[in-house]
């Protein structure tokens, strides 16, 4: 009996005895040649996603555009949190990808994936045509929506990636690493597996550039539902870096800036022990934390000698721009001033940022103007202890009770210092600001 999908019900109908020789051969040829499948499938051992014409593998990649491997973790201990239900939003835009134009199978989204992998430099750049071509087969892989998510993650597990920023034209293309591409792609297609995929690979990777973007991600699909796994990532890479076990000197930037915007109490013992190597940026990130929650660590940094920080200045700068809104950062630096513990090369970084020069971390890319609102770019500075990279910015205005706590820290300064240097940075720094009651539209240094 065979049941059909309209679910009626219809008789095997025995052959005439005439045909019951061929009909039993037949059957056995099916049946064998059944079998021989089966065990090919087996044998072969691979049961994922069915091989694409152009794989995945690093030997299919020009040589212009070797992969490199990204440096991993072993997966956090820490307990999941229990995944949520996608935003009304983020299901929506995937339900809409779902059913869009692009990739229809796992095959043509692996297709998908080589092509962004395989860039041909023959001629030695990136055309725009390229770029387009790879910008559309990147679109084919959000429009596909959690079809695409398999694909993805079975490159993602390979663990490599291609530096596009590096390429020449690779700017055209809008991301700086294949794998970073990626996580944008996940992002757009949205939904519980795209975000499943995304607290993976957190788990997983130590490139302190993708953890960045893969915060940014998973906030953007389930706001305020990834801090603890965030910062727990940001703790086992900062605990490797230490130990010495990234393989390469990896810019470190966007893990303190993931403790700025997410450190507590705790993210402040960790970043006092990091200082010794990472003096500006753990000095900058303990005034930033949340809650002035990094602010005695900071006076300890400043004050105490025997905790190893090389410059003592990154710490008498660190307070300095926490002062006019923490007090206890305030008054720890009239304190240090009025004492003479001071030294005289600490004290125009001191000025600067009590005169609103903000500095903030940079992955060694220097930002374009049109993306600092409100600002302008003074500076760009690298340190080659630590492979510490910072830019520094004006602001085009401030609001009044804001100036008037800076120009009053800086008068107080002036109260406590005699020494002409000393006093003249001040003292400019104290005149720009009062500028500024006078609403005049933009400043120079």
């Amino acid at each position: 009996m065979k049941q059909s999908n309209n679910s009626t019900t219809t008789r095997m109908v025995p052959p005439k005895e005439s045909a019951r020789p061929q009909w039993l051969l037949a059957s056995a040829l099916i049946v064998l040649g059944t079998g021989v499948l089966v065990c090919l499938h087996f044998a072969n051992g691979n049961h994922s996603l069915p091989a694409a014409p152009d794989t995945l593998t690093p030997n299919t990649i020009a040589a212009e555009t070797q992969p490199h491997e990204i440096p991993a973790r072993k997966p956090s201990k820490m307990p999941e949190r229990e995944i949520r239900a996608a935003s009304a939003t983020s299901h929506a835009r995937s339900m809409e990808a779902t059913s869009a134009s692009g990739p229809s199978d796992p095959v043509k989204a692996r297709q998908s994936i080589s092509s962004l992998v395989e860039l041909n430099l023959k001629n030695g750049s990136i055309s725009a045509e390229q770029a387009a071509t790879w910008k559309q087969n990147l679109g084919q892989l959000i429009s596909a929506g959690t079809q695409s998510v398999p694909a993805i993650r079975e490159f993602l597990g390979s663990n490599q990636d291609i530096d596009l920023y590096a390429l020449p034209g690779g700017k055209q293309l809008g991301y700086n690493t294949t794998r970073q591409a990626l996580f944008g792609a996940l992002t757009q297609i949205g939904g519980p597996e795209a975000q499943a995929l995304l607290q993976d690979t957190l788990r997983t990777t130590a490139d302190p550039s993708e953890l960045a973007m893969l915060a940014k991600s998973l906030e953007t699909l389930a706001p305020g539902q990834n801090r603890d796994q965030v910062l727990s990532a940001a703790r086992e890479t900062l605990q490797m870096a230490l130990d010495g076990q990234l393989a390469d000197k990896r810019d470190l930037g966007p893990i303190f800036d993931l403790f700025q915007k997410l450190g507590d109490d705790q993210s402040a013992d960790e970043l006092l022990a990091a200082a010794k190597t990472w003096g500006y940026y753990a000095t900058q990130t303990l005034a930033r934390l949340p809650d002035g929650a990094g602010i005695d660590d900071l006076i300890k940094l400043a004050t105490d000698p025997a905790l190893g920080l090389t410059r003592s200045g990154f710490a008498y700068q660190a307070l300095a721009d926490a002062a006019w809104d923490q007090p206890r950062a305030a008054e720890a630096l009239a304190q240090q001033a009025r004492e003479g513990r001071i030294p005289l090369s600490a004290w125009s970084a001191i000025a600067e940022a009590l005169g609103g020069i903000q500095t903030h971390i940079s992955d060694g890319v220097l930002p374009d103007e049109s993306t600092l609102a409100g600002a302008r770019r003074v500076r760009w500075v690298h340190l080659d202890i630590g492979n510490q990279n910072y830019y520094a910015t004006q602001p085009l205005s401030m609001p009044p009770d804001e100036l008037t706590k800076r120009i009053s820290i800086l008068d107080q300064l002036l109260a406590l210092n005699s020494d002409p240097s000393v006093v003249s940075k001040l003292q400019e720094q104290r005149k720009n600001l009062q500028g500024w009651f006078n609403a005049t539209p933009a400043r120079t240094l």
